[in-house]
C-alpha cells in the first residue's frame, strides 16, 4: 500500500535517546534515515527527541531509573545494549541491524499510540472541512466499531489490539444523544490526545495569526504535571507574564520558530492559547486561579473553563463553543 492511497496520517512517534554519545547519536540518526528507504510508505515515522514525553526511551545500557513512576501512559523502556562489553565489542553494522529489528519490533507495542494519533489527525481534519465536530461519533469500518469520539464529554475511546491501518476508509456515523462510549474500549480525555498529537506530528498546525499577533495565555492546559516538560512550563510561566509574539517567546525560550510552533501548536489544540485580547479581570482571574487549585489538574476529573467569549477552534475541538468566528478559519 503506497502512502499517496492513504487517506490517514501515518503515525509520527518520539523516541528519546538516553546514555549515547554524540557520535552515537548521529549515527543512529543516519540508520533511521536509512530505515525508511527500506520500508514503505505505511511504516511508523520515528523522530528522536530531548523531551521527556516520548513514546520510547532508548536507553545504551541497562537503567534502572527507567523503571520508576511506570504507568499505562509511561513510555516504552528499552535497553540498546545488555553491558558495556557488549557496545565496545559489537560492530557498527550489526548495530545498525539490531536497531532496525528494535523498531520493527515495536510496531505492536505502539499500536494504542498510532491508533490516537490517527483518530486525532482525523479530528483535525473534520474541523478543517468544516464537518461536525458536536455530539458523539463513531468510527466504523467494515461494520466493526474501531473508535468512538463524544465531543460532549471531550472523551475519545479506542478499541483495544487496533492497529492504525484499519482506521483508513472508515466512516464516521453519527449516535444519538442517549449513545455512550463503549467501556470495554480505551478511554481518554480529547485534550490529552490532542496534545500528543500537536507534539508529534510533522503538519504544520497552528494558525497563521499566531505567527503574526501577540499571543495570551487563556488558561492552564487541564493536564497532569507529568505530561509536561521544562520548556512547557516556561512557555506557560512566559507567557502568563504577559501576551507575546511567537518570535518573543522563541527568543526567550532560545529555541528555533519552528520548535516553538510545534509547542505552541499543542497548547492551542488543548484551548490554552488565544489571540484574542484578555482583559484586566480575566488576567487577574488567571493569576488567582492556580492558588485556588491545581495549575495542572487531570483533565479526566476537570470540568472545562468556559470562555464564552473566544470562538477558536481549539475551544471547538474541545467542544467549549457552538461557533466558529470568522478569524479562525
Amino acid at each position: 500500500m503506497s502512502q499517496a492511497s492513504l487517506l490517514i496520517e501515518v503515525p509520527c512517534l518520539l523516541i528519546t535517546l538516553k546514555g549515547f554519545d554524540t557520535k552515537q547519536v548521529a549515527c543512529i540518526e543516519e540508520w533511521l534515515s536509512e530505515f525508511y528507504v527500506r520500508h514503505d510508505a505505511t511504516s511508523i515515522r520515528w523522530q528522536i527527541t530531548k523531551h521527556s514525553s516520548a513514546d520510547v526511551v532508548l536507553s545504551a545500557l541497562p537503567d534502572s531509573s527507567l523503571e520508576l513512576n511506570s504507568s499505562e501512559l509511561s513510555p516504552i523502556k528499552l535497553n540498546f545494549w545488555a553491558c558495556n562489553d557488549d557496545r565496545l565489542q559489537e560492530t557498527m553494522e550489526s548495530s545498525k541491524l539490531r536497531f532496525w529489528e528494535l523498531l520493527a519490533g515495536l510496531d505492536e507495542q505502539v499500536q494504542s499510540q498510532c491508533a490516537r494519533y490517527v483518530v486525532a489527525g482525523m479530528m483535525v481534519d473534520r474541523y478543517l472541512a468544516k464537518l461536525p465536530l458536536k455530539g458523539m461519533w463513531h468510527l466504523m469500518c467494515d461494520g466493526e466499531m474501531l473508535a468512538a469520539v463524544d465531543f460532549v464529554n471531550l472523551k475519545v475511546a479506542v478499541r483495544e489490539q487496533t492497529h492504525f491501518l484499519e482506521f483508513d476508509e472508515c466512516i464516521w456515523v453519527n449516535r444519538p444523544s442517549s449513545a455512550k462510549l463503549p467501556q470495554s474500549f480505551d478511554i481518554y480525555p480529547i485534550e490529552f490526545v490532542m496534545w500528543e498529537y500537536a507534539r508529534r506530528s510533522e503538519r504544520q498546525l497552528l494558525p497563521s495569526r499566531f505567527f503574526e499577533q501577540r499571543i495570551s495565555l487563556r488558561r492552564f492546559p487541564r493536564l497532569p504535571l507529568a505530561f509536561m516538560n521544562d520548556l512547557d512550563i516556561a512557555l506557560l510561566a512566559s507567557l502568563r507574564q504577559s501576551p507575546q509574539t511567537l518570535t518573543q517567546i522563541s527568543q526567550r525560550l532560545g529555541l528555533p520558530s519552528e520548535q516553538t510552533a510545534r509547542l505552541m501548536s499543542a497548547m492551542y489544540f488543548s484551548g490554552a492559547i488565544t489571540t484574542r485580547r484578555i482583559g484586566f479581570w480575566d488576567r487577574l482571574v488567571q493569576r488567582l486561579r492556580p492558588s485556588r487549585k491545581e495549575a495542572f489538574p487531570s483533565s479526566q476529573t476537570t470540568v472545562p473553563w468556559v470562555d464564552a467569549d473566544y470562538t477558536g477552534p481549539a475551544s471547538l475541538l474541545l467542544g467549549q463553543s457552538k461557533k466558529v468566528g470568522r478569524r479562525d478559519h
